[in-house]
């Protein structure tokens, strides 16, 4: 396959009672007006040739007078719905996973800011793990190609990094060691005694998903009475065996890895007393190499410092691999989290510059 750049969409989450009406932070779609007194950000900057411009907006705190323009093409204000996002910027990959290559799907943003929403959602109102699992086992029930007839073994995994260790949530804490991040022969990075449950259907996939959340770390701080207080990195793997009119087979093997990352955190802002503090750090430390690791990649350096921290140990095919990649950058609309906000953005901008070898495993 050739080069892909890592794909970028951003999210608008709705205000929570009480925060402030601003526009602090809006979403353009092609409306030279609504983002109007636009100054460039460096690379952050971009409009078409009609002078129209689709993208987020944010006010500078310093200068109320101009506006900062991040570009995406995939972007999302406070009424888009979940299914909007996972027809338009998901369910492809879900097909790309299908046919062999792997495929992660990061949420990130800072805390409280709705990537847990985003990627988990409610039973009423499911987010974008439980509707790729339902996508799989529609996929599963009809061949990819006419004349074909295919089986589908589907399993998955799920980890969570809390304080830089690695959990596997699909077994009780009280039997769940710190499990080891390693490499083989081939450069590939796993984790070393992680459980890989077979699911085959909606129905068992939900029940496993259930219980292995409950047990993920969770706090309550000032901005988020469930806040997050660990990185979620959760594993479908997928052998496809097709076979064909005349016998012949192929397997492929697909992953896809959707990754709910904890958000940063301001303690001035979230209340932290001395125990979230600590996890606070942790978080704020893994999403300062994760930053250091697209630093690196963009700028060519040689040295990519992704073992600094299990987070990007583990997101490493994801980040210069062999992985195709999507972020969606969740954002928080009052101006009270604007610096954060500004931040979330500027990662996105140097992310979408990375470029990953996407390979199709088949055999």
């Amino acid at each position: 396959m050739a080069t892909a750049k890592v794909k970028i969409a951003a999210r608008l989450r709705p205000r929570l009672t009480g925060e402030a009406q601003d526009d602090a932070v809006r979403v353009c779609h092609s409306e030279p007006a609504e983002c109007s007194n636009t100054s460039n950000n460096g690379n952050a900057s971009r409009s078409s040739s009609d002078g129209s411009f689709t993208g987020i907006a944010v006010a500078n705190p310093h200068d109320a007078s101009q506006v900062f323009r991040f570009p995406f093409t995939s972007c999302y204000d406070a009424d888009a719905t979940q299914a909007a996002i996972f027809e338009a910027d998901v369910r492809p990959l879900v097909d790309v996973a299908w046919g062999g290559v792997t495929v992660t799907i990061f949420a990130y943003g800072v805390t409280s800011s709705g990537k847990t929403h985003t990627m988990q959602g409610t039973p009423a109102d499911p987010g974008v793990i439980p509707r790729v699992v339902k996508a799989l086992f529609a996929k599963s029930a009809s061949p990819t190609l006419p004349g074909t007839t295919e089986r589908a073994e589907i399993a998955v995994s799920y980890i969570e990094i809390y304080k830089d260790d690695v959990y596997d949530l699909l077994v009780t804490r009280e039997n769940a060691p710190k499990l080891p991040v390693r490499e083989n022969g081939a450069g590939t990075v796993f984790v070393a005694g992680l459980t890989s449950a077979p699911i085959e259907s909606v129905e068992a996939f939900e029940r496993v998903y259930a219980t292995a959340t409950a047990r993920r770390s969770v706090g309550v701080t000032l901005l988020n009475r469930a806040s997050s207080r660990s990185h979620a990195v959760l594993t479908l793997t997928m052998h496809v065996t097709t076979t064909t009119g005349n016998g012949g087979q192929t397997v492929r093997e697909g992953k896809l890895n959707l990754v709910d990352l904890a958000g940063s955190e301001n303690n001035k802002l979230t209340g932290n007393d001395p125990s979230r503090m600590a996890e606070s750090s942790a978080i704020n430390k893994s999403l300062s190499v994760l930053g250091q690791v697209v630093h690196a990649l963009n700028t060519g350096a040689s040295h990519i410092p992704y073992r600094n921290a299990k987070l990007t140990r583990i997101l490493q095919d994801a980040l210069g691999g062999s992985s195709v990649g999507l972020l969606i950058c969740n954002l928080a609309p009052s101006a009270k989290f604007r610096g954060d906000t500004l931040n979330t953005l500027n990662f996105a901008v140097r992310t979408k510059n990375i470029e990953n070898r996407p390979v199709v495993n088949e055999r």
